[in-house]
This record gives structure tokens, C-alpha cells and sequence, in this order.
């Protein structure tokens, strides 16, 4: 994960036992994460979620 400049990304602590992997972002990030069907993962903004597969750049400007 590579986050843009002025984003701001927040998680759980320990997703080792996680049924599932959620983040919330605040910007602009890009994504590569291992996909796990039994433990899904998606990235929350205030306009919505996105389950991610794979590789996935997300935005969330204020702006828009």
C-alpha cells in the first residue's frame, strides 16, 4: 500500500485473526493485497466502500 500526500489511512490492530480486513481512507492510496475469500478486503470512504480483489488505486478528495 502507498499512500498519496495528505491522506490519512486508519485500521484495526490485529488482522491476523480478522474475518475481515477493513480500512478507511481519507485521500488517495494505492493497493496490492493478497486475496483471501474467508477474509475479505475493502477500503471505506465517506461516499462509500470498495471491495478489493487484487490491485486497486482508490480517491477520495474532498473536493469531489
Amino acid at each position: 500500500m502507498v499512500l498519496n500526500a495528505n491522506s490519512a489511512l486508519k485500521f484495526g490492530e490485529d488482522w491476523s485473526k480478522a474475518k475481515k480486513r477493513d480500512v478507511w481512507l481519507e485521500g488517495e492510496a494505492y493497493f496490492e493485497v493478497v486475496h483471501n475469500q474467508k477474509s475479505p478486503f475493502a477500503v471505506h470512504t465517506d461516499k462509500g466502500t470498495v471491495k478489493i480483489g487484487r490491485k486497486c488505486n482508490k480517491r477520495r478528495a474532498k473536493d469531489l
